[in-house]
């Protein structure tokens, strides 16, 4: 069984952060490994308050797990401080080439809450550098190329082009909250441009639920995951396979009925096959 360390922030009804990233890590068949950053007091309607956790205290947890057992594959989620987030990049730096590295740049909760401190964004940066894959939604891309937040999906795919340019690293360009992603047949994209091959577009029907807290932190550990899993798989197969097993996830949402906001989408679905 392969072993897969997620580095996130909390959240009390477990639709996302650690706990649900613990949740997608068993389900895709490996086992999870978690370090927290922040204790979040949140639930399907929004941000309640934030305990960061000091950065030698996050050290700790890295050196504790380093001690002990092996990591196959790391997901970074909410990181809250620059404090926070330097002291992950120099542990990445001390594990270069060791595992393969999926970064979602957390900002802004789907709430609106701000869960990352003033400075934050430009420690972000640097942890680019570490980062196999990249998983930003429009505003995080935007954020992290500072420019505007693309209003088409074809301004995304540049920002994307540009961040992937930049930083040497494969970037994942989310679609679903453009307004021009709905295809005429009811289809939304998402897109793969990897830092050396050709951009790969997935589309699929849009489906219609508000319950889709999670998501982000799904499919950022899912990626992670499925890399984990194969050596030889490449990131295109692991998009596909993460992004197929998202959607079923999605559709089976509101099966789970939890909150009264926007609740969690439904980690228990059965796994995707790679192509």
């Amino acid at each position: 069984m392969r072993h897969v360390l997620t580095i996130a922030g909390t959240d009390p009804t477990t639709g996302a952060g650690a706990q649900a990233d613990l949740k997608t890590i068993g389900t895709l068949g490996a086992y999870g490994f978690s370090v927290i950053t922040a204790v979040v007091s949140q639930n399907t309607q929004g941000v309640r308050a934030i305990h960061q956790i000091p950065a030698f205290h996050v050290r700790e947890q890295l050196d504790a797990i380093d001690a002990d057992c092996r990591v196959d594959a790391v997901k970074i989620g909410m990181l809250g401080t620059p404090q926070v987030a330097r002291a992950v990049s120099l542990w990445l730096t001390e594990h270069s080439g060791d595992f393969p590295v999926v970064l979602d740049p957390v900002l802004v909760a789907t709430s609106g809450h701000r869960l990352a401190r003033n400075g934050v964004l430009e420690a972000l940066r640097g942890l680019l550098a570490h980062a196999d894959i990249v998983t930003p939604n429009i505003p995080e891309l935007a954020a992290l190329c500072a420019k505007d937040p693309a209003v088409t999906f074809a301004d995304a795919c540049a920002q994307g082009q540009k961040l992937a340019a930049t930083y040497g690293t494969s970037v994942v360009v989310k679609g679903g909250h453009l307004t021009d992603t709905c295809l005429d047949d009811g289809h939304v994209r998402d897109a793969l441009i990897p830092r050396d091959a050709p951009v790969h577009v997935l589309s699929s029907p849009r489906l219609k639920t508000k319950n889709t807290h999670g998501t982000g932190c799904a499919l950022a550990t899912a990626l992670a995951t499925y890399l984990a899993q194969s050596s030889d798989l490449d990131t295109v197969a692991a998009f596909g396979a993460a992004r197929q097993w998202l959607q079923r996830a999605i559709r089976h949402a509101d099966d789970l009925a939890i909150g009264r906001g926007h609740g969690p989408i439904n980690h228990f679905v059965a796994p995707a096959v790679p192509d």
